[in-house]
């Protein structure tokens, strides 16, 4: 969630907001490997950091010198009726451009989920195909096609919205980063290392763990609950003794210790040290019978 930080710088951004309010569009754009913001969004921080984008052929010319700032964008969510700030960090912000554009692989990088297969593809359709999930405010923003664009509107935040910015709920479209480097090589070697020679996944995947005690069972299985079990099985049990009034000799006292070790026995085996081995011996026995009677074969010629 952002910080009180993020709030002021996003309230000091007021003298920024000078741009006519229009209705955008934010595009999903797989090729980018930055995001990159036009004029329909809020500059918050500006990082003084700058870069030179390349087109996708060298006979278009070279844009030098593009800022990098950190802006904040609105979403109006037309089911909950509820305005939302997206916050966006290290985006190459272009002020002639009318929409905006954001990789897929960066908002899964915030925690978002992303489904960017269009309905009309999808063949068990359900809500959550084509759209961007945040699981920390369960806000589902669905995508919608500009052509074959997946994009979803939004527009820069108005007066109001600036100077009241702690009131409207926010979520991250990027990772909460001081810096992005799509250079880096992790990710490509994390991805590689999920296959094999042969292109299988190499081990399973993490998976739920089983609970095999319950919520319910915690009580009983506490060491607490256990130890007082053990305390009340053995005051019952000497004060039940009929022998209180023997001598103090060690004869005596065996026989107390055999009675109190029955009541603990009858109570629970497990709580016995010989009970318990004598049943994982039985077990185990058990075990290798079965074993071998499974692999026992019949000679149905006799």
């Amino acid at each position: 969630m952002p910080n009180g930080h993020i709030l002021a710088v996003i309230a000091s951004g007021a003298a920024d907001s000078a741009n006519d309010i229009k209705s955008s569009t934010t595009e999903l754009d797989s090729h980018a490997n930055m995001v990159v913001v036009g004029a329909q969004a809020t500059v918050i921080q500006e990082t003084g950091l700058f870069a030179d984008v390349n087109a996708f052929s060298d006979e278009v010319s070279q844009l030098q010198r593009i800022p990098i700032n950190d802006v904040v964008i609105a979403y109006d969510c037309p089911y909950r009726l509820e305005t939302y700030l997206l916050i966006i960090k290290n985006a190459l912000h272009v002020p002639s451009m009318d929409h905006n554009l954001i990789p897929p692989f960066i908002m899964e990088e915030a925690g978002l989920d992303v489904d960017a297969k269009a309905k009309i593809h999808s063949k068990d359709l359900s809500v959550s195909n084509h759209s961007i999930f945040d699981p920390e405010t369960n806000l589902r923003i669905p995508l919608k096609l500009r052509g074959i664009f997946s994009c979803f509107k939004t527009r820069c935040l108005t007066d109001e919205e600036i100077l009241n910015c702690q009131e409207y709920p926010k979520l991250y479209l990027t990772p909460d980063n001081a810096r992005w480097d799509p250079h880096s090589t992790h990710w490509e070697e994390a991805e590689e290392a999920l296959l094999d020679a042969d292109g299988d996944i190499p081990y399973p995947l993490a998976k739920q763990p089983t609970h095999l005690i319950g919520e319910d069972d915690v009580e009983v299985c506490s060491v607490e609950v256990l130890e007082k079990r053990m305390d009340d099985v053995i005051v019952s049990s000497i004060e039940g003794n009929p022998q209180d009034d023997m001598k103090d000799s060690r004869e005596e006292w065996l026989i107390i210790e055999d009675a109190i070790c029955a009541h603990i026995s009858s109570a629970d085996p497990i709580l016995d040290n010989d009970l318990m081995g004598a049943s994982v011996r039985e077990n185990t026995l058990r075990s290798k019978m079965m074993t071998a009677a499974g692999t026992t074969t019949v000679n149905v010629d006799i």
